[in-house]
């Protein structure tokens, strides 16, 4: 299962999930050799093909030869073009499976290429950022949405993460792999369970092209001719020309200094700032609950140290202490009395409620400190 705010961007990604009959792959990729012929890597064992609409298949080839594909019983034949590519369609066919494609060349009786457990069904994009990308291990119940995770008739085709500077006619890798207990752990949660409850719903085979990554921006999702015809963002596109692999590779650096930052504490900061006895008088002082704009810290991304002092009676002391933070940020670490209590990186914890041991809990002035990443505008306790 799922959690409350799992399920409403489940909601809302469902409108992300584009129906796709292969016509629409964006991810025309030319890389598996046969002798002359290339086939994209979309094409492999254990893939899904769109039902009841024609299913157009490509690649590259000797100019001026033949190719022919055969799937269920059609047979098509086409000329590679001057320009070394060649696509034909295959007539539309039923739900069900499985089968072999075959590819020949020019006049040999023997196949080129072939392709196994090929299963027609509904095939879907399942593309965007952090959300759909959060994996099933990582959801609520994942333990047992892994142990019963047993679907041969979903596939799921996972896009590698690829920085370039200009479009690609490949991709880096990947298969079509069905789900199972090891292969759906990995795999996007919106996308399977929403193909679970398709699959469940429609009793077809379901094919997921997953294609995510997190916090990347829009653009990064449009063509390059989309964002030049767009007077707002024309010139900022046209400076990008200038980007190159080096810039990646800062660019790749810089991230990694900044998880290390946001995850782990510098300068020794942990050891010093939750103590009882560090002087935080000049601080300024906040009314919780607040967010980030209630601050006066306009457009702040980094880390901040928030400090409480609570009198704790003699009736108290020595006795276990129970913290609920509210709704915090994801990332945060909670302290008490220079003591780290809990470390919650994005949704490691379903709830924010602690237990603070008997141990630590002193009659009279007791310092609970939380040390939270304000990440893209975002902020709040």
């Amino acid at each position: 299962m799922i959690t409350r705010n799992e399920k409403v961007m489940w909601r809302l990604n469902r409108l992300l999930l584009l129906r796709l009959a292969f016509t629409l792959l964006l991810i025309a990729a030319y890389s598996l050799v046969y002798g002359q012929v290339q086939l994209p890597k979309v094409f492999s064992n254990s893939m899904v093909l769109q039902r009841n609409l024609d299913i157009p298949v490509w690649g590259f080839a000797k100019p001026g030869s033949k190719v022919t594909v055969e799937l269920g019983g059609n047979r098509i034949q086409t000329v590679v073009g001057q320009d070394g590519k060649w696509i034909l369609h295959l007539p539309a066919m039923q739900a069900g499976g499985p089968h072999s494609m075959l590819v020949y060349e020019g006049n040999v009786s023997q196949p080129v290429a072939s392709f196994k457990d090929v299963l027609i069904g509904d095939v879907w994009l399942a593309s965007g950022q952090s959300n759909m990308e959060w994996q099933v291990q990582q959801s609520n119940n994942a333990e047992e949405e892994i142990k019963n995770a047993n679907y041969p008739s979903i596939r799921f085709f996972n896009v590698p993460h690829d920085k370039r500077t200009n479009t690609q006619t490949d991709v880096l890798g990947g298969s079509w792999e069905a789900i199972d207990s090891e292969r759906v752990k990995a795999a996007s949660a919106v996308a399977y369970f929403f193909a679970r409850d398709l699959h469940s719903e429609l009793n077809v085979p379901i094919g997921i092209l997953q294609s995510t990554w997190g916090g990347t921006p829009v653009e990064a999702w449009t063509s390059r001719e989309q964002l030049l015809a767009s007077p707002i963002i024309r010139n900022r596109v046209l400076q990008n020309d200038s980007i190159t692999k080096k810039h990646f590779i800062k660019d790749s650096l810089d991230l990694i200094r900044f998880w290390e930052i946001v995850y782990n504490p510098q300068s020794k900061t942990d050891r010093t700032i939750p103590k009882k006895n560090f002087k935080d008088s000049k601080w300024p002082e906040l009314t919780m609950p607040v967010t980030l704009k209630d601050m006066a810290m306009p457009n702040y991304e980094g880390m901040v140290w928030l400090r409480k002092t609570v009198n704790v009676p003699t009736s108290m002391a020595a006795k276990d202490l129970n913290i609920n933070l509210g709704h915090p940020e994801m990332n945060y670490t909670l302290y008490f009395n220079g003591q780290e209590i809990r470390k919650n990186i994005w949704n490691a914890e379903p709830s924010h409620n602690y237990s603070v041991p008997a141990k630590l809990v002193k009659s009279g002035k007791n310092v609970i400190a939380v040390r939270m990443a304000f990440l893209w505008g975002g902020g709040r306790l």
